[in-house]
């Protein structure tokens, strides 16, 4: 059986909220119709696109980018500041302990354990 740790991870994208607008009047595409398609409320891309939201999931990123056919450039920043959490944790984790002796039992076991 695998253990899954779901880790948060965010970047910094000063830029984003102004060239989601860009890119939606590029398209030629309304607010409706981007919010009707990508599935999220107008107030909610009023937030957004005046850099009053602090965090956008990047699933509803990517439906935006979807919509309005462009590319924000944020998964490879993503993908690098994955990379680098991954490594901090790897250098950080304590050394694993034993839990057999050089006989093969388990520490601390008795001879009427199952």
């Amino acid at each position: 059986m695998k253990v899954r740790r779901i880790t948060k991870t965010e970047i910094e994208v000063p830029d984003l909220p102004s060239a989601i607008e860009v890119a939606r009047g590029k398209a030629g595409i309304s607010v409706s119709e981007v919010c009707r398609e990508a599935g999220v409320s107008r107030p909610y891309w009023y937030k957004i696109v005046r850099g009053r939201e602090t965090a956008i999931a990047e699933p509803t990123l990517r439906k935006i980018e979807e919509v309005l056919k462009a590319d924000f450039g944020v998964s490879s920043e993503l993908d690098k500041a994955v990379i680098q959490e991954a490594e901090r944790r790897r250098h950080s984790r304590p050394a694993r302990r034993r839990l057999t002796n050089k006989s093969g039992s388990v520490r601390g076991a008795d001879a009427t354990s199952p």
